[in-house]
C-alpha cells in the first residue's frame, strides 16, 4: 500500500534536508523489510483498508451503487467462490493460472453465465 504522510515542519532546507533524510532511511527499511509504519508515523491515522485480497474485496463493493439483486450476486460471488480462494492474500500474489484453475473446476458445476457473473466482482477488485 502507499501512504502519504505530511510532516508538519516549515520548508527551511535544514528541514527539507532533515526530510529528505527520513525519506531514504524509510525507503530502504522497506527495501530491508524491516520497516514498521506506526514507530515511524505514530501519529498518523491507522490504514482504513487491509493488504488483502478480502478487504480490498470488501472495499470494492462499499464503493458499488447497484441494483440490490446485482450487490447480493457480488456479495455471494466474492463470499463463496473468490474469498475461500483468496482469503488475505495479498492481490500482487494472486496469479491468473491459479484463477483460471478455479473457473476450469467451476466449469464442471456450475454455468458459463454463472462463472461469467462471477467473474465481474473479481475484476472490479
Amino acid at each position: 500500500m502507499r501512504y502519504q504522510e505530511t510532516i508538519n515542519l516549515e520548508p527551511t532546507p535544514a528541514n527539507i534536508k532533515a526530510t529528505e533524510r527520513m525519506m531514504a532511511r524509510v525507503h530502504q527499511e522497506i527495501d530491508l523489510g524491516v520497516f514498521d509504519y506506526e514507530s515511524t508515523f505514530p501519529k498518523a491515522a491507522k490504514p482504513a483498508i487491509g493488504n488483502g485480497f478480502t478487504s480490498y474485496a470488501n472495499a470494492w463493493l462499499d464503493t458499488l451503487t447497484v441494483e440490490k439483486s446485482t450487490m447480493s450476486d457480488y456479495v455471494s460471488a466474492i463470499k463463496n467462490v473468490w474469498g475461500p480462494a483468496f482469503g488475505e492474500r495479498p492481490l500482487k500474489s494472486i496469479k491468473p493460472s491459479e484463477i483460471k484453475k478455479i473457473i476450469a473446476a467451476r466449469s464442471k458445476i456450475v454455468s458459463g453465465k454463472t462463472i461469467n457473473n462471477n467473474m465481474i466482482p473479481l475484476r472490479g477488485v
